[in-house]
């Protein structure tokens, strides 16, 4: 394999990188933030893409007309943004955590950093409308990778 080839594979692919663990410790500053997360019922939205890539999402519903999209950095999944889910859940937010493209359980072999997601963000705020109704109130906020994103 060549110099370029290494790279490539080392920034653009989720090759042969392992995600964060998804155990949740006691001494965790978010201990009890990731746990009610954990145990909150949460439903899965699916969207495709136009290019016919599968993006899925977990979904905490709310009753209020406000939502947040929670955007993770590199080689994170949705559920890393637990502590923002209970945040936001407590203010009174419908929250949505999508899993970026070759992340999580969302379809992919390439990593765009922000670039080709930000298509995939407008088409969650449009299912977020389609699904909640044109009174929406959706913020988006990012962390890392998703702040590029957002």
């Amino acid at each position: 394999m060549t110099a370029g080839d290494y790279f490539f594979k080392f920034a653009m692919t989720p090759y042969n990188k392992q995600p964060d663990s998804k155990e949740i410790l006691g001494t965790d500053a978010l201990f009890s933030q990731k746990n009610w997360f954990k145990k909150f019922p949460k439903e899965d939205w699916l969207i495709k893409t136009p290019n016919g890539l599968k993006l899925f999402a977990s979904y905490l519903d709310h009753h209020t007309a406000k939502s947040v999209i929670l955007l993770h950095g590199f080689m994170a999944d949705g559920d890393s943004m637990a502590g923002f889910a209970k945040l936001f859940y407590d203010l009174g937010y419908k929250v949505l955590l999508p899993d970026a493209r070759a992340h999580g359980k969302s379809q992919g072999n390439y990593i765009g950093y922000g670039w080709v997601e930000k298509a995939d963000i407008l088409q969650w705020i449009n299912e977020i409308i389609a699904r909640i109704g044109q009174s929406s109130k959706i913020v988006v906020m990012g962390q890392s990778m998703g702040g590029a994103t957002a």
